[in-house]
């Protein structure tokens, strides 16, 4: 575990591997092209404001709560950058009008679904846009009953404190409620609406337990400890374990609090050490993968518990 008094250290080191190391394929690309690396790094500086700037908006209309939820269902399971370059397409072409999507052509099989599914623009996959169909009318259904109230207001209904973690369980679950979209997809929805999480997807998941973040977990009387290293596939299943997850958002936010950074800012960081190259936002290199991590270019190292280190 990273110990108590080290987080700040810990941060300060991650985004030193991600500015030196991550926005470069190698040291000669380093001499031989600065310019571009440096671009690459001001663009990833720009990112990291704006990550630690992000806040929730109890005031956030319904318009924007819809369109940041319309898409995400979409990145379960994919690769997020290629979900990311069709995300405003989808949003503006098909997805971001809730009440549009409650008419009978969005059904499977009738003329807008069809429509969806065969344009070339949009990122096509049916189970990912029923599930967002269905969300759109859950909805729509709920707030008919409930027209005085927004659906943020909904949501965080007879909750004072939205950023502590009792009240947080409780906006996951009625999101999860509201929307259908699942446990690791509500946490990632919760991310982009300014609450204090982390997403517990298969990326930060390895991530956190390879570096030691998180060793262990409790369900009911039994302690899981997380063995090293961890594969994607084990990391994606303990995302369906809220136990895990709900231990994970306490490792972080101890992590996050004593950095003094945001926790939508930690949990972009972890995910960029491992997650595959995204050159348009300036990342073209992978540090932390699953099989081969490149340990020896990582500033973390001295204070990571990965096995292979």
């Amino acid at each position: 575990m990273i110990e108590q008094g080290k987080a700040k250290e810990f941060v300060a080191v991650l985004r030193k591997t991600l500015l030196e190391r991550a926005t470069s394929r190698s040291r000669t690309e380093r001499e031989v092209s600065p310019e571009i690396v440096t671009n690459r790094c001001a663009q990833l500086e720009a990112v990291f404001a704006e990550m630690d700037a992000l806040k929730f908006d109890r005031n956030m209309s319904d318009d924007t709560f819809w369109r940041t939820a319309a898409t995400k269902p979409f990145y379960a399971g994919h690769l997020a950058s290629a979900v990311e370059a069709r995300n405003d397409y989808m949003l503006d072409s098909y997805l971001g009008d809730r009440t549009e999507l409650n008419s009978a052509a969005w059904n499977p099989g009738r003329e807008r679904f069809e429509e969806f599914m065969d344009d070339e623009d949009c990122f096509r996959h049916a189970d990912n846009l029923t599930t967002v169909i269905v969300a759109a009318n859950n909805v729509t259904a709920t707030m008919r009953q409930h027209p005085d109230k927004t659906i943020i207001q909904w949501v965080c209904r007879n909750i004072e404190d939205t950023s502590d973690i009792a009240s947080l369980k409780i906006i996951h679950k009625r999101l999860n409620d509201l929307l259908k979209f699942g446990e690791v997809t509500t946490f990632h929805l919760m991310t982009e609406l300014g609450f204090p999480v982390v997403k517990p997807d298969r990326v930060v998941n390895r991530i956190a337990i390879q570096i030691g973040l998180i060793d262990r977990y409790k369900k009911g009387d039994k302690t899981y400890i997380l063995n090293k290293p961890v594969t994607t596939t084990r990391a994606t299943n303990l995302g369906a374990i809220p136990e895990f997850n709900w231990a994970l958002q306490d490792a972080c936010r101890r992590i996050a609090d004593e950095a003094g950074i945001s926790l939508r800012l930690l949990d972009f960081m972890i995910v960029k050490l491992g997650q595959e190259p995204d050159e348009v936002n300036g990342f073209v290199r992978t540090i932390c993968t699953e099989t081969f991590p490149t340990c020896q270019l990582c500033s973390v190292k001295p204070m990571c518990a990965h096995p292979r280190k």
